[in-house]
Formats: C-alpha cells, structure tokens, sequence
C-alpha cells in the first residue's frame, strides 16, 4: 500500500503529464516572415518549380511545334534560366503580397 505522501507524489507526477500532454499537442503560432524574406522564398520558389517543370515544357514545345524529341538531358534543360527568369519575380511579388495581406488579417 501507498502511504500518503506516495499518493500525493504520484498525483503530481500524473498532472505533470497529463498538463505536458496537452501543451505538446496544442499547435505553435508560426512566424510571419517579412516582405524581404517573403520574396526570396518566392523567387526560390519561382526558380525551383521552372527546373522541375522544363522538362514538360521541353515536351510540349516539341508536340507543338512538330520538332524531334531531345536525347541528352541537357537539351531537355534548353531554356531553363530564361524560363526561371521570367517566372521568379513574379513567384516572388505575389508571395510579397500575400505575406502581408497574411501580417495585416492576422496582425
């Protein structure tokens, strides 16, 4: 049998628990990035989704304009910094804009 400061012990170490629990499973407010931050990630982006795109683009290109299929993988990438390059400032304005349309609803 447990004496009394036992129970009292194993009460306490129960609360700690259950209250640790509770405050790991309650979600953690994210930062808002700043307007400079919000156009590097945008412009990243821009420029990482034109390289994983190229090779589609290469693609239709090739369908549309009735020419043969690359066969070096270089040439599939034909383009590609022209492409990023046009697609990376305007990623990076729209997640400029939505950064701080975000900063001005949730404050």
């Amino acid at each position: 049998l447990l004496s009394n400061a036992n129970m009292d012990a194993l009460k306490t170490k129960k609360n700690l628990q259950a209250k640790y629990e509770n405050e790991a499973a309650k979600p953690k407010p994210r930062a808002l990035l700043s307007p400079t931050e919000n156009m590097a990630v945008g412009a990243l982006g821009g420029a990482l989704e034109t390289c994983l795109h190229m090779p589609l683009l290469t693609y239709k290109f090739c369908r549309q304009e009735g020419r043969k299929f690359p066969t070096k993988i270089s040439s599939w990438y034909r383009g590609v910094a022209v492409q990023a390059g046009t697609v990376a400032p305007i990623t990076a304005i729209q997640f400029m804009i939505n950064g701080v349309l975000q900063k001005m609803a949730l404050g």
